[in-house]
This record gives C-alpha cells, sequence and structure tokens, in this order.
C-alpha cells in the first residue's frame, strides 16, 4: 500500500458477519484487521505471545482470562493481553479494530508482567498541558506505571494524573499487591494527603475534588474534577500577562521581581473574613486565584494560588507547601529554597482601616522560618524533603 487508508474503509462494519483481513505488511509480527458486526462475537482462545488491539470504529468489549473480565474497546482504545491469556470479543453495536501478535515478547516486558491485562485508553497522562511540571520531587514522581504494585505507586498516579492536566487515568491491582484495594481506600479517604500532592502541581491542574472508581478488585479509575475552569484560566492569565508587563523591568534581579509580585497582590487584596469563620461563605471565590485577582478577597489558598501562578509565569519552580490549617508558597532560587506567605504578610487589622505590608515570611529560608516558633508554618519534612 501506498497511501493513506483507514481501518474502517478496508474492512466496514456489516451487521451479522465477522470479518479478518491480514494486513499483508510483511511484518515479523501478524497484524491482521478485524471488522465485527452487530451481535457478533469470537470465542475465546489463548496467544502463545503478547497481542495487542487497537481500536478503530465502533465498540467491543474483550473477555480476557478465565474470570471472563470485561475491557471496551473503543476508537483510540489499546488493550494488551499478555501470552497465553484467554482472550474473547463481544460486539453489541459492531467494531473495527487490529490485532497484533508480537512475536518477541522483550519488546513488552517493560510495560507488562504475565497474566497482567491493561487497557491504555485512559492512560492519557502522556498528553501533558500547557501547565504540566517536569521537575523532579523527592515525595511523588511522574510515571508510565500501569501497575500499581505498592502504596508509592498509587501516590504516583494521583500526581501524574492531576500533573499532567488529564480528566482521568486508569491503573491496575498487581496480583502480588494483596493490599492494593485497602490503601487505595485509604487514601482516598485521607483529605490531608491528597492536599499535599495537591500542592504539587500548577492551581490549573489541581483537584476540587477527586474521585476513585473501581472496576471488579483489579482495576482503578481516578478521576479529576479541577477547580478552575478554562474561562477562569484564560482571564487569570491575561491578568496576569497584564500585572508583569506592567510591573516588571528587564533590570530587575529575582527578588525585586518577585517583591513586586508579593506586594501587588497584597495591595489589591483583602483577608476573607467570611470564608475564614464559615469555609463554606460563598460571597467571594477567595479560595482561588480568581477570587483574588478579580474580586479582591483571598485566604491562604487563594493567595497561594495567585503566588503559585505569577511564580510559574515568570519561570521559577516553585510548588505550594501545606499543613492541616495553612497554606503558603516555597520557590526556588540559586538552588535553595525559599518560603513565601501573602496570607501572614497582609496582616488583618480591626476597627481601623490600614494598609501595610509585612515581610516577615518573604522569601525565608527554613532555618529562619523556624526562628518564628508559629505552629502554623510547620510541615513535614518528609512530603516536603525540598524544604529541609
Amino acid at each position: 500500500m501506498n497511501h493513506v487508508f483507514t481501518i474502517e474503509q478496508i474492512r466496514p462494519i456489516r451487521d451479522g458477519m465477522t470479518i479478518s483481513r491480514d494486513a499483508g505488511l510483511g511484518s515479523e509480527n501478524t497484524i491482521t484487521f478485524f471488522s465485527l458486526g452487530k451481535g457478533t462475537s469470537i470465542s475465546q482462545e489463548r496467544y502463545d505471545m503478547t497481542s495487542v488491539y487497537i481500536g478503530a470504529e465502533g465498540n467491543a468489549d474483550f473477555v480476557i482470562g478465565e474470570e471472563k473480565n470485561k475491557l471496551e474497546l473503543s476508537s483510540g482504545g489499546v488493550i494488551i493481553v499478555p501470552g497465553k491469556t484467554l482472550c474473547g470479543v463481544e460486539c453489541d453495536t459492531g467494531a473495527v479494530y487490529t490485532e497484533i501478535i508480537i512475536k518477541k515478547e522483550i519488546i513488552m516486558n517493560n510495560i507488562l508482567k504475565t497474566g497482567e491485562v491493561f487497557k491504555l485508553k485512559e492512560n492519557n497522562h502522556e498528553s501533558t498541558n500547557d501547565y504540566t511540571f517536569d521537575y523532579e520531587l523527592s515525595y511523588v514522581k511522574n510515571t508510565n506505571k500501569l501497575e500499581l504494585t505498592n502504596i508509592n505507586d498509587i501516590k504516583n498516579a494521583i500526581y501524574t494524573l492531576l500533573n499532567s492536566g488529564a480528566p482521568s487515568v486508569k491503573r491496575y491491582c498487581s496480583k502480588e499487591y494483596k493490599d492494593c484495594v485497602d490503601d487505595i481506600r485509604e487514601i482516598a479517604n485521607d483529605s490531608n494527603l491528597l492536599s499535599y500532592i495537591n500542592s504539587f502541581v500548577h492551581p490549573y491542574n489541581s483537584f476540587y475534588n477527586i474521585t476513585f472508581d473501581f472496576d471488579g478488585d483489579i482495576s482503578l479509575k481516578i478521576t479529576n474534577n479541577k477547580i478552575y475552569t478554562d474561562k477562569e484560566i484564560e482571564e487569570i492569565n491575561k491578568k496576569v500577562d497584564e500585572v508583569i508587563k506592567d510591573k516588571i523591568k528587564f533590570n530587575m534581579n529575582d527578588r525585586e521581581r518577585i517583591k513586586i509580585i508579593h506586594d501587588y497582590i497584597i495591595d489589591n487584596t483583602k483577608y476573607d473574613t467570611l470564608k475564614n469563620i464559615n469555609i463554606k461563605d460563598t460571597t467571594y471565590e477567595s479560595n482561588t486565584a480568581y477570587g483574588v485577582l478579580f474580586q479582591g478577597y483571598g485566604i491562604c489558598s487563594g493567595y497561594a494560588d495567585t503566588m503559585a501562578i505569577f511564580l510559574t509565569k515568570l519561570g521559577y519552580i516553585n510548588y505550594k507547601i501545606s499543613n492541616e490549617s495553612h497554606i503558603w508558597n516555597l520557590v526556588l532560587l540559586d538552588d535553595k529554597w525559599y518560603h513565601i506567605d501573602l496570607t501572614w504578610d497582609d496582616p488583618v487589622y480591626t476597627n481601623i482601616d490600614i494598609n501595610k505590608i509585612e515581610y516577615d515570611y518573604f522569601l525565608k529560608t527554613t532555618n529562619e522560618l523556624r526562628q518564628a516558633k508559629d505552629k502554623e508554618h510547620t510541615f513535614n519534612e518528609i512530603i516536603y524533603a525540598e524544604a529541609r
């Protein structure tokens, strides 16, 4: 073949018919195009080697293993079945797909272990967005690993989902990982741990809530419901660009640049005492950068998000650092990590109207922060190892 074609063109769906055709590509791996009509099926059988199935059109259920677990294959989806594993297909509506039988098992060894089944369709963290961080952290890491073998794999899967900006990812519990489901449930119910992981990603990729859905005992789908809408992101970015263009000068050093942003945010923001008293108060979106930049009110999470967005825009490696009651910023300058807390540098005064900026928590080292001896800035040094 010397032209571009689609699989559905050469093998269109025909009701009641199951059609297969060798691709004829002369490959050492066997490649076959399949077209399954409405209401058709293929009985379970085993191949000695790994087989890969790539969806082109429609939907079909692949019936995997002795337990007959079902995985849905649709357009753009991929299912990988290890050698010597039973595999069949059931099709209610019609489907077109490609089957590739891998003759060299070593090709797949970095992805699969014998007896495991994976579906890559929802492993879409690889399609990162403009706000994905690519720097290394101590506590969590970006990973392409599909199989969960320990509790750190679960944490890394959550971080990878959030950091990528993807709506969801799918992972699979290793058969040897007997505590997998229990560990997932424990993490799902640990709001503090989820908040810690959330603090490592760009605010635009952070979650409003995150859900964990099981398909049987081995398959886990993690879904991220984000804090910021696309419209809010567009408006915030426009505002941030305007402020940087107006305030930041070419000859400023790092400290001067960050101080300008620190002062701008505090000058234009009041601490939201209503939400501080009642977190469910909805008068202002003060827990977000939108509330800070467009409504002029913030609480610690709003201040921290706003600073994080500016720092990232200016090219600084940073993340947010939190404990059970407070959140602030951490930024890397000249190979050292420094704390910035706009909330505490924007003091709340009662009975008097005063506009004052403080710098007690501006670009402070961890040792300097410890000297303050306030409980609001204690943090887990295992999770936030960079700040030690």
